[in-house]
C-alpha cells in the first residue's frame, strides 16, 4: 500500500486541430444544474471549453444515461449552453461507446482526437477513455479541472487507472495527455 497519495499528473499545454477533433460531454445532464451534484462545480469550466469548442467549429456531442430518455433530466445542464447543432446520445452503458453511436457520430467528424468531459470520471470518463484509447486508438485529452467525481478518493484512483491504461498497453504511450481548459486551444 501506498505511503500517501496516488502522483498526480501534471497538466500541460495542448494544442488539437480543429478538423480532427471533437468534444464529448458525459453525463452533464439537468441533474448536475443541483448545487450538491458532483458535476455542479465543473460547469463553468466545461461552458468555457465548450464555448471555445464552438467557435472553432469543433464537434460537441453530450450523452447523458438511457434511463433519463423522456425525463425532466433527460437534457443537457442549462450551464453548457448546448446548441441545435449538438446531438445528445443516450447509450445504455458507463462506456458511452456502448449504444447510442457515438463511434459512428465520431467517425462521420472525421475525429481522431477526443477531449473528455463528464460528471463522473470514476465512471462514464474512465470506461469511455479506455475503450476510446484501446479498441479504437483516439487520442484522448482529459482536462483536470472539467471532469468530477463524488469523492476525492474515486477522482484520484480513476486518474491513476487511466494513468496506467495510457502507458501498460502497447502502443498507448503518449495518447493519452492531462490538461486544463485554460491551457487547451484549438488550431485551425
Amino acid at each position: 500500500m501506498p505511503a500517501g497519495p496516488l502522483p498526480a499528473p501534471v497538466p500541460e499545454p495542448v494544442e488539437l486541430p480543429a478538423g480532427r477533433t471533437a468534444v464529448l460531454a458525459l453525463d452533464l445532464g439537468r441533474g448536475c444544474d443541483a448545487g450538491s451534484d458532483p458535476g455542479h462545480p465543473i460547469l463553468p469550466a466545461v461552458r468555457t471549453l465548450l464555448d471555445a469548442a464552438r467557435s472553432s467549429s469543433v464537434p460537441v456531442l453530450h450523452t447523458l444515461s438511457r434511463g433519463l430518455l423522456g425525463t425532466e433530466r433527460g437534457a443537457v445542464s442549462e450551464a453548457l449552453g448546448a446548441t441545435d447543432r449538438e446531438e445528445v446520445l443516450f447509450p445504455d452503458a458507463f462506456d458511452k461507446f456502448h449504444g447510442g453511436g457515438l463511434q459512428q457520430r465520431l467517425v462521420a467528424a472525421g475525429a481522431r482526437e477526443l477531449v473528455l468531459t463528464g460528471s463522473w470520471i470514476s465512471l462514464c470518463v474512465l470506461y469511455t477513455a479506455t475503450t476510446a484509447l484501446r479498441e479504437h486508438r483516439y487520442d484522448v485529452v482529459i482536462p483536470l479541472d472539467a471532469v468530477a467525481s463524488p469523492t476525492p478518493y474515486e477522482f484520484e484512483y480513476s486518474v491513476h487507472q487511466l494513468t496506467r491504461v495510457g502507458t501498460l498497453a502497447p502502443g498507448l504511450t503518449g495518447r493519452l495527455r492531462w490538461t486544463r481548459t485554460d491551457l487547451l486551444r484549438f488550431a485551425p
